[in-house]
């Protein structure tokens, strides 16, 4: 069987879905399954333009120039796209993009398979919100038509997703990750360190996470917070002045991008992952750091409640001006620590990589 998974960014583009969606591809050709990608040639925030074409652990991963209209980014070779289409059986599209539309468009001509991965839709920021609606109502339920099956990769995607499909088309298949390649940077953990991973957007709120930093520190002077991620929408120069302004300057250390193999060691040196996210799709690097023996800190968003098992970690609403408190509170309580330690200890994954696939393939 050839599958071909379309997305904007792939590797050695950094983020969730790339993560995730690489790491499936790998997965998939280690079954012997011929796996090609169709993405962009260049990452999120541009950049150089990445090789047309080259070959990665038996992945064929082909990059395409496009036209950038922001939130609409427009291969220019429509052509090589659907040639790319033709010559595989299944078409795994991850995300929503115009190369979701116009797939699912030209689906009565190509006559392939479609499978889509929501990866939290395209609700995390307020940005266009009254279009985001237009088209998530109206024009969305008539492409998704053309899909074989929609996959929520979370609950709270399967909620917002069955409200415009029918029953039989939308399936909750949760994200999972390659737990055996995190496991293995546990690591020594440096007492009172946090670590935030992800984009510096929006919708991460990292300004909640530093104005808690605030009251953490007063009652653990030592703590520290390493946030690592790249800059979003120039984010960054105002986080900065912002931790001077709190006056947590001496705390918190903005590492910017790292490879995967530098964020493993950021994983594995930390004691507690900490995330003030107003939205996330699922929330993968959750999963990471638990994997990773991080005790979660996390705001009480669906996507979190629904990672965290019962004693692992704390639900916090960073909203609260006593948000830092609650924390401190926490991290403070030795025999809390040492329980949600053990919890995590004995933690079993929800999904294996390979349950993951054998439920993925059952659904082709």
């Amino acid at each position: 069987m050839k599958i071909l998974f379309v997305l904007n960014h792939f590797f050695p583009c950094i983020g969730g879905i790339e993560r995730i969606s690489f790491d499936l591809a790998e997965a998939l050709s280690k079954k012997e399954l011929q796996v090609s990608v169709a993405c962009l040639n260049k990452c999120s925030k541009g950049g150089e333009s990445l090789r047309e074409y080259e070959e990665i652990n038996g992945i064929k991963i082909n990059r395409l120039p496009f036209i950038n209209l922001k939130y609409y980014l427009i291969p220019k070779n429509l052509l090589k796209l659907l040639k790319l289409v033709e010559q595989n059986d299944i078409i795994h599209i991850h995300g929503f993009s115009f190369m979701t539309d116009f797939l699912l468009l030209t689906k009565p001509f190509h006559k392939r398979k479609i499978i889509i991965s929501t990866h939290g839709g395209f609700f995390h920021t307020q940005n266009l919100l009254f279009f985001k609606k237009i088209y998530f109502n109206l024009i969305l339920p008539v492409l998704l038509t053309q899909a074989h099956k929609v996959l929520a990769v979370s609950r709270q995607d399967y909620v917002l997703f069955k409200n415009i499909l029918s029953l039989d088309k939308i399936k909750l298949l949760e994200n999972t990750i390659n737990e055996e390649k995190f496991s293995k940077f546990s690591g020594k953990k440096e007492k009172n360190t946090f670590l935030f991973t992800g984009r510096l957007s929006e919708n991460k709120r990292i300004d909640l996470l530093l104005k808690s930093f605030v009251q953490i520190t007063k009652r653990i002077p030592a703590a520290k917070l390493f946030i690592v991620g790249p800059d979003w929408n120039n984010n960054l120069s105002k986080l900065k002045v912002l931790s001077l302004k709190l006056g947590v300057q001496e705390n918190v250390f903005f590492e910017g991008s790292k490879s995967e193999e530098e964020l493993l060691k950021y994983y594995g040196k930390s004691e507690f992952f900490i995330s003030a996210s107003d939205y996330e799709g699922f929330g993968l690097s959750v999963l990471e750091a638990v994997a990773c023996q991080c005790i979660p800190i996390l705001n009480k968003i669906p996507a979190f409640r629904d990672l965290i098992m019962r004693g692992e970690g704390v639900l916090v609403d960073f909203h609260s001006e006593n948000a830092g408190n609650e924390i401190a509170d926490f991290c403070l309580d030795k025999e809390y620590i040492a329980e949600a330690r053990k919890n995590i200890d004995s933690r079993k994954s929800k999904k294996s990589m390979n349950s993951y696939i054998d439920a993925l393939l059952n659904y082709i």
